[in-house]
């Protein structure tokens, strides 16, 4: 982790203060008035990364509900996405292996997964009590401090814009797929949650 110095008040000395490691930020923006595309762009906000087709989500619509893709030459599919009329839960498969987003609660917004890419399970939950932002978590540590992998950013106020992912540093392909389709699911479904 690279360092800066600075001189501390009152010191004769200068004592290294940890920066943060750069993060990764991805743009979500919602394609159209139904939202049935979605394009997820680098930090540049032009570069498409991710492309979504999404269908209504409602009982008689065909399923999965969401499927992602990675641009490219050739689009690939990364992930598929089905939500549930009677649970909470959140289906998804991401390259190929099945995994489950359970709600941690009636009055909660957590959801727990098991990660392929991490090997145990990860967290989405809330980031601030009056907050539509959430973060990625893993579990706490010897010091009662959790590892964040990325956070959401809702903007609340732009029609076109769902949000900003921010991805810890160091995330690979595999992991990133993984955090977008997993982050994707919690987004979307409190998303079509408030529009009931």
């Amino acid at each position: 982790m690279a360092t800066e110095k600075v001189n501390l008040p009152g010191s004769q000395h200068e004592e290294p203060i940890p920066q943060q490691p750069p993060q990764r930020v991805f743009h979500i923006y919602l394609d159209g008035i139904s939202h049935r595309h979605v394009t997820i762009t680098d930090s540049d906000k032009k570069t498409a990364i991710y492309k979504i087709d999404a269908n209504s989500g409602s009982i008689f619509s065909s399923k999965p509900h969401m499927s992602i893709y990675r641009c490219g030459p050739s689009q690939t599919l990364v992930g598929a996405i089905t939500f549930h009329s009677m649970s909470s839960d959140i289906d998804v498969e991401i390259h190929g292996k099945a995994a489950s987003l359970c709600k941690g609660g009636l009055f909660t917004r957590t959801y727990e997964f098991r990660s392929q890419a991490a090997g145990t399970a990860l967290w989405w939950k809330g980031d601030g009590a009056f907050s539509s932002d959430l973060k990625l978590v893993g579990a706490k540590d010897a010091q009662g401090s959790e590892q964040v992998f990325a956070r959401f950013d809702r903007s609340a106020m732009a029609m076109s814009k769902e949000g900003k992912l921010l991805l810890a540093s160091g995330l690979d392909e595999i992991a990133t797929d993984e955090v977008v389709v997993s982050g994707m699911a919690v987004i979307e479904h409190a998303r079509r949650k408030r529009n009931e």
